[in-house]
Order: structure tokens, then C-alpha cells, then sequence
């Protein structure tokens, strides 16, 4: 009777418990991001720098990044800067100088010899883009 009892128990549990998840298992597998809708930002473009000796100071200017789930211009940039030839891997917090809600700025810088690489990125919820193309500066 026990015997019998334990084996009803099991099947009527086994039968009865869906998870209560109705989410297919491809869902787990993609990033959190992607799921809330929340895509890579466009990268900025045409990312010029330019250094201006009255001022001592070296300008950045681009075009800016779309947020491609609503179609709005972007306006949280991070600005990275390399004194060598630009990494693979360029998100890096060392390489980074400032971040802006504008399309330019500004540094102030002595005079210098030698290159100087800038990228700028948007940056949106914890995604980052691609980053722009890379202004060189040489002096």
C-alpha cells in the first residue's frame, strides 16, 4: 500500500509541476541586454582633433551616435587617448581621459613632439559602441 502510494505521489508531482517559467531555454542564452531591448549605440563618426597654439590646446569634434531603440542622437561619450599606435582592445580605463554629453571638447595641453590617438565611444546603460574612427594628432 505504501509502495503504492509513494508511486501515485511521484507521478501526480511529476505531472502536475511545469515550470512556472512559460520563457523557452534560448532566452537564458542571450545577453540581459539584448533581451531588454537595449542595443549597442552607433559609433560616432568623423572624429577629428586639432591643436590650436594661442590656446594650447588640442579640440575634439564628431558626428554624433544614434540610439538605435529609439532613433535619438546620442549624448554620453566616453573620450580614450593612446601615445602609441591604438590597441586591439582600447576600453580600457587607463586609456581613458573624460567623458562629455556633447559632441566636442577641449584639453588643455603644453606643447608637445610626437602622435597623440584619440577615439571617442557612446556609451548607453552599461553597452558601449564601437569606437569612432581615430583622429592622430602629430606636432
Amino acid at each position: 500500500m505504501l509502495r503504492g502510494t509513494i508511486g501515485f505521489l511521484c507521478i501526480s508531482l511529476t505531472s502536475h509541476c511545469e515550470s512556472p517559467n512559460p520563457v523557452s531555454a534560448e532566452y537564458y542564452l542571450l545577453s540581459p541586454l539584448l533581451i531588454a531591448g537595449v542595443q549597442r549605440p552607433s559609433a560616432p563618426s568623423n572624429l577629428t582633433a586639432v591643436y590650436d597654439v594661442p590656446s594650447e590646446s588640442i579640440y575634439l569634434q564628431w558626428q554624433a551616435s544614434v540610439d538605435p531603440d529609439t532613433g535619438i542622437i546620442w549624448n554620453d561619450y566616453r573620450i580614450y587617448f593612446f601615445l602609441s599606435s591604438p590597441p586591439a582592445n582600447i576600453y580600457q580605463d587607463r586609456y581613458r581621459l573624460a567623458t562629455t554629453s556633447r559632441t566636442y571638447y577641449s584639453i588643455a595641453s603644453d606643447p608637445f613632439n610626437g602622435t597623440v590617438y584619440f577615439a571617442v565611444t557612446a556609451h548607453e546603460r552599461g553597452s558601449e559602441s564601437l569606437p569612432s574612427n581615430f583622429a592622430q594628432l602629430s606636432l
